[in-house]
């Protein structure tokens, strides 16, 4: 189950059993404000994230979990306008960023200035930006551009929905 939580900061505190934990590593570091502490404050990703942790205790015992930390909007979707897939980490991925009503993408394409599909993914979650596109159009990366995207969504009710719109590629 799944329960919405106020924007903003969020702190991760594990649980840890079988004696004292020594030492932590979280991964990725996207978003923490840490990666070697016991409990490190998640700021705004902008998208769901998955992060291990792996803690030592005093008896150098080593464990490891996960959390997933899935993020949501009150609007169906909210798209940017552009974005700016140079690898600096930022903005990098142009994704589906929708709300919990939405219970899957059926069909995200998008299209060039003539029509021409560049990219889709089809039958996958909304927030999730490793199936979001790199800006890239077959093994190439183009300049500054826009494109047509249409999403075409399945919502937890059973309605579908299609959100059509324009992107501009920044580099």
């Amino acid at each position: 189950m799944t329960l919405p939580r106020p924007a903003g900061p969020l702190r991760l505190q594990p649980v840890v059993t079988g004696g004292k934990a020594r030492n932590w590593a979280w991964t990725p570091a996207l978003g923490l404000s840490c990666t070697n502490c016991e409990q490190p404050v998640v700021s705004q990703t902008g998208s769901s994230m998955q992060y291990l942790v792996t803690a030592t205790n005093e008896y150098f015992c080593t464990d490891s979990a996960v959390f997933d930390l899935k993020t949501y909007i009150r609007k169906t979707v909210d798209m940017p306008n552009a974005f700016s897939p140079n690898g600096d980490g930022v903005n990098d991925v142009f994704y589906v960023i929708g709300s919990l009503k939405i219970a899957s993408v059926k069909d995200f394409m998008i299209y060039d200035r003539w029509g021409r599909p560049v990219f889709e993914r089809h039958n996958i979650p909304a927030n999730d930006r490793l199936y979001g596109w790199d800006g890239t159009t077959g093994k190439r990366n183009p300049g500054v551009d826009t494109y047509v995207y249409v999403i075409n969504l399945l919502m937890a009710d059973g309605t579908t929905e299609s959100v059509r719109g324009t992107v501009v590629v920044i580099r």
